[in-house]
Formats: structure tokens, sequence, C-alpha cells
């Protein structure tokens, strides 16, 4: 579906299959535009969005399923980085305080 574009790791991706597929391809949204957030929000919460889409301030919601940790760990193992949004999920780690701790 994706050709050789998309790495493995992340063709399975809920947020490969917006990005590309449908905000790409579909839509035809660039890539470019994405990054900037050009007529694109993103918001937490599947109340948020559908309170968002009644009171007409959101044309379209698209609900996605976090990734799972093997998810991220093979997204890591094959080099790659994970797509812009996708580890929007709580609880987020300390992870300062863990890098911090590795480098001393």
């Amino acid at each position: 579906m994706f050709g050789t574009d998309v790495p493995a790791a992340l063709s399975g991706l809920d947020v490969t299959v917006l990005h590309q597929l449908v905000l790409g391809r579909v839509l035809g949204i660039s890539a470019e535009a994405q990054e900037r957030k050009a007529n694109i929000d993103y918001v937490r919460g599947f109340d948020e969005a559908i309170a968002r889409m009644q009171d007409g301030s959101m044309q379209a919601a698209f609900i996605m399923n976090p990734p799972k940790i093997e998810q991220v760990a093979a997204v890591a193992e094959a080099g790659s980085t994970m797509p812009q949004k996708s580890t929007y999920f709580y609880p987020k780690l300390l992870t300062g305080l863990v890098l911090n701790v590795m480098a001393s």
C-alpha cells in the first residue's frame, strides 16, 4: 500500500495510514503542510474531538489508537523515528530524569 517509501515498522501504525494515505493521498495535504499544522489541529481525547465537531470548529475528526509499545520498539530497532504526534499519549515518561542519570 505504501510501496518502498515507508519502512515496514511504520506501515502498520494508525498515524502512518492517516498521514500518508488519508491526509496525503486522499486529501492532498503535503507532508510540509502537515508538519506546519496548516488547517490541522491535534486534540487529546475523544470527548474534545467530538465537542469541536459539534460546535463547528472542526470539519472532520480522526480518532486513532495509540501505538503499542511493541510498535514503538520496532520502529526504534529499525532505526526510524515515530511520525509526528504518534507519541501524543499519556502517561509520559520522565525522560529528562532518565537521560540525566544515564549521562552522569
